[in-house]
């Protein structure tokens, strides 16, 4: 799964507004996207979001 997947996912099983520091912890929690050695996540998500 790509991060713009995990985000669509994470935000229809959410199913509400959610900001980018959610959106990244959702998917951490739900392990949707390996982030590997990323130091920040949530700069990854607001990333893709803005693509």
């Amino acid at each position: 799964m790509t991060a713009k997947e995990a985000i669509l996912k994470s935000l229809e099983e959410i199913a509400s507004p959610s900001n980018s520091t959610e959106i990244c912890k959702y998917i951490l929690d739900k392990n949707h996207y390996d982030f590997g050695t990323t130091i920040q996540p949530s700069a990854t998500i607001s990333a893709t979001e803005s693509s």
